[in-house]
């Protein structure tokens, strides 16, 4: 106690020692660092980047006489995090800090492999890739699956509509060679290779999955894009392939045509282009930042982006050819579908008569009745295949359709 006590006077002696007016200086200095960034933030809002990358919604101010006064803090710092000065900036700053200098990223949702290729980490991705065993299908939960695509098809049939289930393979399992080093598979199988032999083999639904054709392609072409959770067009058109053979139509395989390249420049000037092509640079804050936006963007000399209009959340697309003379098909085709069929549009709507692509969200089962197809498509990403499976699908009851 003693000792403190002399510590204490010390402590007071050394402060007297101190030249008012520089302490002064000091403190307005120090004050001045604190507050003048706020302020010149202010001043200048305009010039600052204030883009939600993180696809969710911000924290909202919360008020104190309507909040739980044990909850107020937690939501305010929340909100504070959400609206820092300078956020974006800084987020950006500190992920290229991680990228070029410690050669890894610290995320949620996005993961750095080799060569800046990024990869996505959501639903689990990663330890699907790794195979672990916990979000695999179990055997209960594949027969579960096999019945709902059973009564889903059947009921389709009942009104004379084909059915296929289109899976789309994700990045990882295809450009695996370009993931971390420290990231060991279990397996080369994944849970997606067991899911569509076991329907395979225990049904006669008709199913694509294009995964083999694109491992035979992928190093002749790149099909995925590097800062994107998406298979490019050359990707797409494979996985399209794939899906008019099951429909027994012919189309030309991918090396029989002439390929066109465009650099990024080309995406931002030709809003008609696909809308996907650096989504991952994005939740990083990095979408504008030139080292990742020197991705190629290909494009089939037979076809043209011609979707235009698109809402921003395109749930739900029509596509008539009805005054045009170039679809081979002509029949109706609806996909339900996620963002993976974007790519697959342009070769859609030129092939069939008409098209539609509802979200797999949105869709419900009077679409069947409105819009007649002749055949309907669920396309799914691998990575929420099994959700998809257990859990949408079921609460469509597309029993209804039946029932008027």
């Amino acid at each position: 106690m003693l000792y403190l006590l002399e510590l204490f006077k010390i402590f007071l002696n050394k402060l007297k020692l101190i030249n008012i007016k520089n302490y002064s200086v000091i403190l307005i200095l120090f004050l001045c660092f604190l507050i003048m960034p706020n302020i010149i933030y202010k001043i200048f809002y305009k010039n600052f980047d204030h883009t939600n990358y993180e696809n969710r919604t911000l924290a909202s101010k919360p008020i104190l006489v309507s909040t739980n006064i044990n909850e107020y803090p937690k939501n305010y710092e929340e909100y504070f995090n959400d609206y820092l000065s300078f956020r974006n900036e800084l987020v950006k700053l500190k992920n290229l800090n991680d990228i070029f200098v410690f050669k890894n990223i610290i995320s949620d949702r996005v993961l750095l492999g080799k060569a800046k290729w990024l990869f996505f980490k959501d639903a689990n991705l990663t330890e699907k890739y790794i195979g672990v065993e916990e979000y695999n299908f179990t055997e209960e939960e594949l027969e579960i699956a096999k019945n709902n695509l059973i009564h889903f098809r059947d009921e389709l049939k009942k009104k004379n509509i084909d059915f296929i289930l289109m899976v789309c393979p994700d990045k990882q399992f295809i450009y695996s060679e370009y993931m971390p080093d420290y990231i060991k598979r279990k397996s080369a199988k994944n849970d997606t290779d067991i899911f569509v032999e076991y329907i395979k083999n225990n049904s006669d639904i008709k199913v694509v999955y294009p995964k083999s054709e694109l491992l035979k392609y992928k190093d002749k072409y790149q099909l995925y894009y590097k800062y994107d959770t998406h298979w490019n067009s050359l990707g797409a058109y494979i996985g399209y392939t794939e899906l008019t053979q099951i429909l027994n139509m012919n189309n030309k395989y991918i090396e029989n045509f002439k390929i066109l390249e465009f650099d990024s420049a080309y995406r931002n000037s030709n809003k008609d282009a696909s809308v996907f092509y650096n989504d991952m640079a994005r939740m990083m804050s990095l979408k504008n930042i030139k080292n990742f936006r020197d991705d190629i963007i290909y494009i089939l000399e037979d076809y043209k982006y011609t979707i235009t209009n698109i809402t921003d959340d395109w749930s739900s697309i029509r596509i008539s050819n009805y005054n045009l003379d170039n679809f081979r098909n002509n029949r109706n085709i609806l996909i339900i579908r996620d963002s993976y069929s974007f790519e697959m549009m342009d070769y859609i709507i030129t092939e069939f008569k008409q098209s539609e692509f509802i979200n797999i969200n949105s869709f419900k089962s009077k679409n069947i009745t409105e819009y007649k197809p002749n055949i309907v498509v669920f396309e799914s990403v691998e990575r929420y295949l099994k959700d998809r499976m257990l859990n949408v699908m079921p609460n469509y009851k597309i029993e209804e359709i039946n029932e008027e």
